[in-house]
């Protein structure tokens, strides 16, 4: 045969096994072809887990926010603390003991401050999320009030939900003196209102044997994980007639 004949047999062979090797790539069935993903199971998977974490004793302000290394927590004032509501943070490149500082920029009631601290979860520290504070002085920097006891947190926090319009007075004085507990609810169904960043809701809580109407104002991300576990931190009244919303974890 001569060099054009084997070229062409070549050439030949060449085209085929391309022809199969595409078929095979195109076809359906091949190995290693993504499924498409089953957003019943991510669902579900997210409902187990904001059951879970609303479920178990809620951490506090404290848990996992440190104060800064040069901060003096034994001098705290004795005012109660502002609350700033958090709009960006950044690595404030130290650390101690093994803890990196962070920066903290909230937007308080007088304007925005800036207040370092040390964390290990920078992932709890979501935009919109409301830091009590002590205002600068002549002699000190503003700083966080981690060192503060839960329950002055707790009522700093109340207090400003109430001064931007997210509890009315008696949302206000529920979370101040009701119990809070996590209870199975209904889907929650917007109200049409918007404030602060934060939606209204409103659910049935099914606690004992009442069922007691809540209504609030929560995070987008909180709305939609009442939505995916039945479940949500409800604060009732005396005898367990009247509730609100939250006060949700951080």
């Amino acid at each position: 045969m001569t060099g054009i004949q084997w070229l062409v047999i070549g050439m030949g062979v060449a085209y085929v096994a391309g022809g199969l090797m595409l078929s095979f790539v195109l076809d359906k069935r091949a190995v290693g072809r993504p499924s498409p993903p089953d957003l019943r199971l991510i669902a579900r998977t997210i409902g187990r887990g904001r059951r879970g974490e609303w479920g178990r004793p809620q951490p506090g302000l404290g848990d996992f926010l440190e104060p800064t290394y040069y901060a003096d927590s034994s001098a705290a004032p004795a005012a109660p603390p502002h609350v700033g509501s958090l709009r960006l943070w950044w690595f404030a490149g130290g650390e101690w003991e093994g803890v990196p500082a962070v920066r903290l920029a909230l937007d308080g009631p007088e304007g925005q401050v800036s207040v370092e601290v040390l964390t290990s979860e920078p992932g709890k520290l979501r935009p919109g999320t409301m830091i009590p504070f002590h205002p600068a002085t002549r002699d000190t920097q503003a700083r966080a009030a981690v060192t503060a006891t839960p329950v002055r947190i707790a009522r700093a926090i109340a207090d400003e939900r109430l001064r931007r319009g997210l509890y009315d007075t008696t949302q206000h004085a529920l979370v101040v003196d009701g119990v809070t507990t996590v209870a199975p609810v209904t889907r929650p169904w917007p109200t049409g209102r918007i404030r602060d960043g934060q939606v209204e809701v409103t659910v049935r809580a099914t606690v004992g044997d009442q069922v007691v109407p809540c209504t609030g104002f929560v995070r987008p991300e909180d709305a939609a994980g009442m939505r995916l576990s039945r479940r949500a931190p409800v604060t009732l009244g005396a005898g367990g007639s009247t509730g609100t919303l939250g006060p949700f974890p951080w």
